[in-house]
């Protein structure tokens, strides 16, 4: 299973040499403007947009973590856009045969500041991410989040692998679950039976994460960690 791992500055130069930029990272960095302030900022970019030599080179680090936000005329040229706010999940992984305590996030409060008044900016940290919520997170979810685990359930994909969490369970939740499992059974016999291309394989995880997402709006957290 894919693992997410912290990476501070001394281990990023090597790190950030990798011929392959496709892989996703979260970025942490403080922003300090000319009026004195301090704000900690984060996003998710490319793994290949940052440049070893360029990390502490604010000018360069201004454009390369600005978050991009499609169709949104409000995006300002010369504006450095990110999210002020972040959310860490952390849980002990129910994958495999040992189980690893593993962290995935959710980005808060997109906030914008024009590039005139920002005097420097100071990266701080990357973690690659190769896990997400499979459905969007909400600042009030961040606190049923912190509840009581009642029920951590695995649940295997063709390309992906998906862990649920349950915080509070009902009929609901527990029908979810059980067809979850079922469907699963079916789509790894067919898998064994039967030679599938990549896109039957995605279709067969989508209608994974269909059901899925009929536990939008319970508490109960979604994981994926996918191959590619």
């Amino acid at each position: 299973m894919f693992k997410i791992y912290v990476i501070i500055i001394p281990l990023l130069i090597s790190f950030i040499t990798k011929a392959d930029g496709d892989y996703m990272v979260e970025a942490e960095f403080m922003v300090s403007l000319v009026n004195g302030k301090h704000n900690i900022g984060y996003v998710e970019t490319t793994g290949g947009k940052l440049i070893r030599d360029s990390l502490q080179n604010t000018e360069f680090l201004k454009r390369a973590l600005t978050v991009k936000f499609r169709n949104r005329e409000s995006d300002i040229i010369d504006t450095l856009v990110f999210y002020s706010n972040r959310f860490m999940y952390t849980y002990l992984s129910s994958s495999g045969e040992n189980r690893i305590m593993d962290t995935v996030s959710a980005l808060f409060n997109r906030t914008a500041i024009a590039f005139n008044d920002i005097e420097k900016i100071k990266f701080i940290k990357l973690r690659v991410i190769n896990a997400y919520f499979i459905n969007a997170m909400k600042l009030s979810d961040t606190v049923w989040c912190r509840t009581k685990l009642l029920q951590s359930v695995n649940i295997i994909g063709l390309l992906c692998e998906f862990e649920l969490f349950v915080h509070e369970t009902n009929p609901n939740v527990s029908s979810i679950i059980a067809k979850l499992k079922e469907k699963s059974k079916q789509h790894q016999q067919k898998f064994q039976s039967t030679e599938l291309s990549y896109e039957e394989l995605y279709v067969m995880d989508e209608k994974l994460r269909a059901l899925i997402n009929k536990l939008s709006g319970e508490k109960t957290v979604a994981v994926q960690y996918c191959s590619d």
